[in-house]
Parts: structure tokens; sequence; C-alpha cells
């Protein structure tokens, strides 16, 4: 008998429960801010809550190519579409990969028929993949309406689409990307790789007048693909397999920012939870109870815009610089950041909501 979906709250409380398994292991308690956090979006965010399901296969060789034509071929150039990858974000060719992927899709087919032919069929030897190509089998992948648009999002709508199907889903995604403003970009994960549940994500602006109708297109475009029926922890499943949730807020100063991903941010508050946790308790994490580190991942939660009862949610912060818990915050993240604890302060930095 399928399960019913999980509301984030649901999902919140099994999160802290394993998060309190991996913290309270004494090898870990006693490391970095950044290795506490680390640990838990590893080991307590990014497995799936339900491991009974058969796993998802990443799509290799000929399927793979045919794949990531698919989705170039469902782009174009008419859409932008950048590589997720560290240190900029560089734009594809669309044209040019739909040609370097067919030609590699044909020399896979080949290969079986030429042994069979012992040679007769001509091999199209195609010249090698393209860093680009190469790059973008295992990666995240961001589509943008063209011309681009001034992206104000604060909501995301997520489907878990297996890797044969994520080809369909973009297919489906670009007219409705074309057709709603309120929708800044999507992004899917490449076909190449399995990763997190949230294979393809959807930003947009939770706009009251054309929220209901967009998320409608969305889920009516692409809810009946093929779905592994399972999500990651305190999105609100609001189907099988499809969640959706607020934007996480960013640090802002002058014309710098940096930020964190929806489960970045949450397993970076639960990792603070947890030292703050021991820090006021007298005799340190011996007389510290799963009890007592729950109620402060709540606190902690709550006083950084996720409310507990809704932990999917990004309420508004409404800090500056000098309110105390942007302080707080500010002086935990720099040392996540690997920095000295004061960098963000001395720089005015902002905990800023979407």
């Amino acid at each position: 008998m399928a399960r019913l979906p999980r509301t984030s709250a649901a999902s919140y409380a099994l999160f802290k429960t394993a998060a309190w398994g991996v913290l309270s292991q004494p090898a870990l308690a006693g490391g970095t801010l950044r290795q506490k956090s680390d640990a838990l979006y590893a080991q307590c965010y990014t497995p799936s809550l339900d491991p009974g399901l058969p796993a998802k296969v990443a799509l290799t060789r000929r399927a793979l190519c045919l794949a990531m034509a698919g989705i170039f071929t469902a782009t174009g150039n008419v859409r932008q579409v950048r590589r997720q990858a560290h240190g900029g974000w560089p734009v594809l060719n669309a044209a040019n990969l739909v040609v370097e992927y067919q030609n590699w899709a044909n020399y896979f087919w080949w290969q079986p028929l030429s042994f069979i032919t012992c040679g007769l069929i001509p091999n199209p030897q195609p010249a090698g993949l393209s860093v680009d190509g190469q790059n973008a089998m295992g990666a995240y992948l961001h589509v943008y309406a063209n011309p681009g648009r001034v992206e104000n999002n604060n909501w995301r709508v997520a489907f878990n689409i297996l890797p044969q199907n994520i080809a369909a889903a973009v297919a489906a995604m670009c007219p409705v990307l074309d057709a709603h403003a309120d929708i800044g970009h999507f992004k899917v994960s490449a076909p190449g790789t399995v990763g997190k549940p949230d294979s393809l994500i959807v930003y947009m602006r939770k706009n009251i007048a054309t929220f209901a109708g967009i998320r409608a297109a969305i889920i009516g475009a692409v809810g009946g693909l093929g779905i592994q029926p399972t999500f990651a922890p305190m999105w609100d499943e609001f189907a099988l397999g499809q969640g959706e949730g607020g934007e996480p807020p960013r640090v802002l100063w002058g014309a710098g920012r940096r930020g964190m991903s929806f489960g970045q941010y949450r397993c970076f508050l639960t990792a603070k939870a947890f030292d703050d946790v021991v820090q006021a308790t007298v005799g340190g994490l011996a007389n510290v109870t799963a009890v007592a580190f729950g109620a402060q991942v709540d606190l902690v939660f709550n006083n950084f815009g996720l409310p507990p009862a809704q932990p999917e949610d990004q309420q508004l912060l409404n800090f500056n610089a000098a309110t105390a818990l942007n302080t707080e915050f500010m002086q935990d993240y720099a040392v996540y950041d690997g920095q000295a604890a004061n960098h963000y302060t001395a720089l005015n930095a902002v905990l800023t909501d979407r």
C-alpha cells in the first residue's frame, strides 16, 4: 500500500531524530560547525527517506547521449542553459551540444552492429566530446527564458524525476517557463547522475494572483512523468516525490552576497543548535538529551525564519546589521565559512529573506 505524502513537519521530525544520532557521536561532537553541517547534509538530508524503493539508475552510453541531445534540442539556443559549477556557471551552446551527443549516440549504436556485420557498416568516428559536453552529463543544468528575466524568486516547486525522464521534463517545462513571467528559471539534474531527490526544481515568485495557476501548469506538465515516490526532508510533499518550499535567505553586504541551498541552510541551523545546546548545558554533551536538542533546533529554526510546524517555509526576517540575531548568525556563519568570527559583522552583512 502506497504511503501518503509527508508533510514538512513529519519529515522534519524524522530529520531531527537522525540528526541527533549523527551529532551525538563523540567523534563528530568535537568537530567544527562546518564538519557537523556537512555530515548532516550527507547522512540525514541527502539519503532517501524511503530506502526500500528501487534506486534511481543513471543513464550511460547511448541512452545518456540521446537524453542529453533531447535536453538541448528542447531548450535550443532560444533559451539560455548554464551548468552549475564552482567558480562560475558557463553558458552552454545547445545547438553544438545536440550535434555532439547525437554523433556519439550514433557511434554507440554502431559498435555492436559493427561486430555483428563484421565491420560492413562504416564507423561514424565522432570527434571527442568537448569539455562542456563531458561536464554537462553529470551536472545541474539551469534553464533560463531568453531574453533573461530579472529573477525575484521566493518559492520552489520540485519533482524527483527519474533519469530516463529528465529530457521529457525539460521539453515539457520549456513552454511553461516561457508562458509565466513569475517563473525565474528551472534546473534539472543531468541524467548521468542520480544525486538527490530534487532532480527538477522550478524557481519562482509566489505571487498570490498567479501562484495557483503556475503551480497547476507545472504539475500538469511534469507530474505524470516517471517519478521516484520519495523526497528530501523538510520539503512539503504535495504528492509522492513532489514537494515545495521557500527560498533560503542570503547573506548580503555592499556589493557582496553569499548563500546556502535549502538543505544546507537547514543543516547549518541544526548544527548550530547542537553547538548552542552543548555549550549551554552544564557538563556539556554528556548531559544533553535528545529532547533538549530537539527543542533547541525548534528554537533556532524559528529564530531564523523556519516555523517548526512548517519548516518548508521561509518567513520574513526583518534583520539589520545591528539586530542581535543577525549578529549571532553572522558570527557562526563566519566560523562555518572558515573566516574570523567578526568577518561578516565587520562587513555589516545582513541575513536577508527573498
